[in-house]
């Protein structure tokens, strides 16, 4: 950056390590939402400007600094740069390492308080854009296609059972041909991968799917004032829901866990045959 009398006079040490010839940087606006299969669908919430003076904290010097994006100075002063992060570029914006102009800029973008990447600043003033790790998004949209084929796998490997089960488990309407029920299964399992894959991998879906049918014919019902699972007919007590339990994980541990859990696994598939 060029320094005009104390601005940008910051220690040597202070400076961000340069860019060489063939590097660049990316910083993206924050708001915008990048839509990597079709980016004239990205949402840019508008242009904005990138404010070309600001005063950072300077560790080596020990004292506050004012930086600025200085174009040029003459006779009369200063003049200077504004960088804008314009809609046109999805709200982004790129500079080159080798190129004079753009290394000033870069020294500016990486020091000042607006970058939300710039672990040094200052946290009172309110970020406008930050640094794009392009390996580390490139790293995550390869990692969500992968779960997400891991997930589709998963859900055409299904069987006709593990179908109505995953449906049942999920509190879908069972009464629907196979075909229609996987295609939901699958569907699910396109847009909620994660999700979908942990759920398919739970080895007690059969007995959650029960829990949830049980539910539906009234069988059972879970009694919110009392936190408490109960028969629905006799309003006897099945078990007790620990504060901060999800009701069916407690009911599933009962069933499985419990010195009676066998024996109410068993009246709860007697009633719904």
């Amino acid at each position: 950056m060029k320094v005009y009398n104390e601005v940008n006079a910051i220690d040597k040490k202070t400076k961000p390590v340069a860019l060489k010839k063939g590097e660049s940087a990316t910083y993206r606006l924050l708001g915008v939402n990048i839509n990597s299969k079709d980016p004239s669908k990205t949402k840019v919430p508008c242009s904005q400007n990138v404010p070309n003076r600001d005063r950072i904290w300077d560790e080596n010097k020990s004292e506050f600094v004012d930086i600025a994006m200085i174009a040029s100075i003459g006779s009369e002063g200063p003049s200077y740069r504004t960088l804008w992060f314009e809609q046109q570029n999805l709200g982004t914006i790129v500079l080159q390492g080798g190129a004079v102009r753009d290394a000033e800029a870069y020294e500016y973008m990486e020091l000042c308080n607006y970058n939300a990447s710039n672990e040094k600043r200052d946290e009172s003033i309110a970020p406008l854009f930050y640094r794009v790790d392009l390996k580390k998004e490139s790293d995550s949209r390869r990692k969500g296609r992968s779960t997400k084929r891991q997930a589709l796998n998963l859900a055409a490997e299904m069987g006709a059972a593990d179908v109505r089960n995953f449906v049942a488990m999920m509190g879908w309407p069972e009464d629907q041909e196979l075909v229609v029920l996987r295609d939901k299964v699958e569907e699910y399992a396109e847009s909620h991968p994660e999700e979908f894959v942990r759920r398919s991998k739970n080895k007690q879906n059969a007995i959650y799917a029960l829990i949830s049918r049980a539910k539906t014919a009234r069988v059972i019902t879970f009694d919110g004032a009392s936190n408490t699972w109960k028969w629905s007919d006799s309003q006897e007590q099945i078990c007790t829901v620990a504060r901060g339990t999800k009701k069916e994980d407690s009911l599933v541990a009962h069933l499985v866990e419990s010195e009676h859990g066998a024996e109410v696994l068993k009246a709860l598939k007697t009633a719904l045959k």
